[in-house]
């Protein structure tokens, strides 16, 4: 496994990690020299890692060009229409172009596939892996207590790491239409700040 530089180094029976590349430079070169002996790359696609610039793109030309295997999982796909700012405009284009150059694409709900289909990305080489969690068989009542939640009640969850195109007002927005039903229901954001964000941000 090729990690961001600061990675824990591992080394195990069948299974390593190098630390090597930087979000902040050209990582292109570095990743490159440290697969050498591997047939297939898959890369855990996320845009506070590898931005929207054209490194991604550069590094799976050149794995196309060294005859690897390429798969991509893109976790978040903020469709046109709901991207705000200058640079989230650019979040369709920036998948687009990385899901056509992979030779398959990981995402995990049918309305991703959807977006990339409607993208011109062919319906056979995307894939749909739902977003795997660790299932509990802990007491309701406990694990709102552990929780802080009330102990009754509807919870909506919203998880994964907050960002600004995440669009964290849209749940508002279905919460307050809930609540015109279901009196007593609550939104529970569960995760917090991607790595490297300022709290600012």
């Amino acid at each position: 496994m090729v990690a961001e530089k600061g990675a824990l180094p591992v080394k195990q029976d069948k299974f390593e990690v190098v630390p090597c590349g930087d979000r902040n430079e050209n990582y292109v070169d570095q990743i490159i020299s440290n697969i050498k002996d591997v047939d297939i790359v898959h890369i855990q696609h996320e845009y506070g890692i590898y931005k929207f610039d054209d490194r991604l793109p550069t590094l799976l030309k050149r794995l196309k060009t060294e005859r690897k295997r390429t798969i991509i999982t893109i976790h978040c796909i903020t469709p046109f229409q709901l991207a705000k700012g200058e640079v989230l405009m650019m979040a369709e284009n920036c998948v687009k172009k990385i899901a056509a150059l992979a030779d398959e694409v990981i995402v995990h709900l049918e309305s991703q596939k959807a977006i990339l289909e409607r993208l011109g990305i062919p319906s056979e080489k995307i894939h749909i892996i739902p977003h795997g969690t660790e299932l509990s068989n802990e007491a309701k009542k406990n694990s709102r207590l552990r929780l802080n939640l009330p102990e009754e009640g509807k919870i909506m969850t919203v998880f994964g790491f907050i960002n600004p195109f995440k669009d964290l007002d849209v749940s508002l927005e279905v919460l307050k239409e809930v609540k015109e039903e279901v009196k007593e229901v609550y939104l529970f954001i569960a995760w917090g700040l991607p790595p490297g964000a300022s709290k600012k941000s």
